[in-house]
């Protein structure tokens, strides 16, 4: 989804590399799971900009669907 949007970069640490990088949180919320739990992170640069520099959070949970009963 972000890729190949100029000034993006992104970097993804999943499974064990989560508490290597001191993530153990994620880690321990996600290990169950059926996909490894991951963190994506996500940096804008743009070409040129004046403003102080913001960061924003976006946090999420894949479910599972509930089968229909």
């Amino acid at each position: 989804m972000l890729r190949g949007i100029a000034g993006v970069r992104c970097r993804e640490i999943s499974g064990p590399a989560l508490l290597q990088n001191g993530l153990a949180g994620i880690h321990a919320v996600g290990r169950t799971a059926v996909a490894a739990p991951r963190m994506l992170i996500a940096r804008y640069t743009p070409a040129r900009s004046r403003r102080r520099q913001r960061k924003i959070a976006l946090v999420g949970k894949e479910s599972p669907t509930t089968p229909a009963v």
